[in-house]
């Protein structure tokens, strides 16, 4: 009962989505990234997603270039590099970069430093471990969110234990071990 209305919620809201498109304020658009993506997501209805996302991406490139509507467009590249990361790895990061830079703009440190985490574990995936540790490096100290350190560093050790380098690991455990205390108080 409860998943049928809101499968309903969903379907309706797209089809508004669609119909009135050029109308619909930068808060439904924002609705729709943050809540409607991640359910198709998990319907597993990754291609529509995928469409709607580059559709929201596409009007939030066209607008006004306010804060608002920026914001916006960097949560849509975020969330359709995410769907993308297994298709295309060139074309998430391409997305995550432009919405890196769109945070960075605004002083989002610690969405860029989410995005980063992402990101390094693309690289990790793809074998290219001191890609990872340089965008980890680039970003760590600017980020402000405990969380969002803690998992940077565990990105962190990860590459660095691939790598093999010992020291590095000790450092970088001894850092996140500190920070998870910090989180903890």
């Amino acid at each position: 009962m409860k998943g049928e209305r809101s499968s309903k919620a969903i379907s309706k809201a797209f089809s508004l989505l669609e119909k009135k498109k050029e109308k619909l304020p930068p808060e439904y658009l924002s609705f729709s990234t943050a809540i409607l993506i991640p359910v198709l997501r998990e319907q597993g209805k990754k291609e529509k997603a995928i469409k709607k996302l580059n559709e929201v991406v596409e009007f939030a490139r066209t607008r006004e270039k306010n804060k608002r509507m920026q914001l916006l467009l960097a949560e849509a590249l975020a969330t359709l590099a995410d769907l993308e990361v297994e298709k295309d790895t060139e074309k998430s990061h391409s997305h995550y970069r432009e919405a890196s830079k769109i945070y960075e703009k605004y002083g989002l440190e610690d969405k860029v430093g989410e995005i980063a985490v992402n990101r390094s574990d693309i690289y990790l995936k793809e074998g290219e471990p001191e890609n990872a540790l340089e965008l980890i490096y680039k970003i760590k100290e600017k980020v402000k969110s405990k969380r969002v350190k803690a998992a940077l560093l565990k990105n962190e050790i990860e590459t660095l234990k691939r790598e093999g380098k010992e020291k590095e690991v000790e450092r970088a455990h001894s850092e996140l071990q500190k920070i998870r205390e910090e989180i903890r108080e």
